[in-house]
């Protein structure tokens, strides 16, 4: 299928660099991203379709496998949340 699009000139620009950087011709680079697009739609349709409980199901099985208590687990929590706040602020610094 060809499909024909006016991209902004920033936007072009950059597609054109991540390709070159990447060693992909622009034609592969833009469908890899028009096919990483659609596979991750697929996966929030699919989310979507799911109660919480049921997102949830794994996660709380490998808890429960691994022995490990609540306070364990909420410790696990803050410290990684605490991490993720940290890059947050490191990437927004530059």
């Amino acid at each position: 299928m060809t499909i024909t699009i006016d991209l902004p000139p920033d936007v072009e620009a950059s597609i054109k660099t991540q390709a070159a950087k990447d060693g992909l011709p622009l034609e592969d680079y833009v469908t890899s991203l028009v096919q990483e697009g659609t596979a991750r739609r697929n996966r929030i349709d699919l989310l979507a379709e799911k109660s919480f409980d049921e997102i949830l199901a794994p996660f709380r099985r490998n808890v429960e496998d691994s022995g490990m208590s609540d306070e364990e687990l909420d410790d696990l929590f803050t410290k990684t949340r605490g991490e993720a706040s940290r890059a947050r602020k490191e990437r927004a610094r530059g």
